[in-house]
């Protein structure tokens, strides 16, 4: 009752029609918004086990391995240092104050993995993966009129790392959870 269902699909077109949810955007979160969020994450691990479930992609933008996480923030660096021509104040912050923290923060986490029986480049095991809506958070669900949540946008949905699914879920530019909330 809380996802939208397919109705028709048409793959050579890439069209999808899909129910229906009739609800408002949630702006102020509360701890029972967050608990149906992790009911829905627990169905997603249920959901992981179940047969056929190793035929799902990956989600959009999955890492398993920590050069994967650098190397996606690298790529998306060069696009904003595109972006950042004729802006001046992007282009100083990514310059004196991002590019540096990330290539601490990188140094910071290689050397972290240097004591470790697992390698940085090392791929995550399967075990540690789940089912991810990938672009998930609050900006991606509905209050319906009966005060219940209705989670939407799947698009970019498949096996993700499990830690970058919650990592997703608490950075997302689109969240507003207070500390309260983010430590539920």
């Amino acid at each position: 009752p809380n996802l939208p269902r397919v109705v028709a699909t048409d793959p050579s077109y890439g069209y999808a029609v899909f129910t229906w949810i009739h609800g408002y955007p949630v702006t102020n979160p509360t701890e029972a918004d967050v608990d149906a969020t992790l009911r829905l994450v627990s169905k997603l691990v249920v959901l992981g086990r179940a047969d056929g479930a190793d035929q799902i992609g990956n989600a959009s933008a999955a890492t398993f391995t920590g050069g994967e996480v650098v190397q996606q923030v690298e790529c998306r660096m060069v696009k904003f240092r595109g972006a950042a021509q004729g802006e001046s104040e992007l282009k100083q912050f990514l310059e004196d104050e991002f590019t540096p923290v990330f290539r601490d923060v990188s140094a910071w986490a290689w050397n972290g993995y240097a004591h470790e029986t697992v390698g940085f480049e090392d791929v995550r095991p399967a075990g540690s993966r789940t089912l991810s809506p990938s672009d998930f958070g609050f900006h991606n669900t509905l209050r319906q009129p009966n005060g219940a949540l209705a989670f939407i946008d799947f698009e970019y949905f498949g096996w993700d790392d499990s830690v970058k699914m919650v990592s997703d879920f608490l950075l997302h530019p689109g969240m507003n959870l207070d500390q309260a909330l983010k430590t539920r």
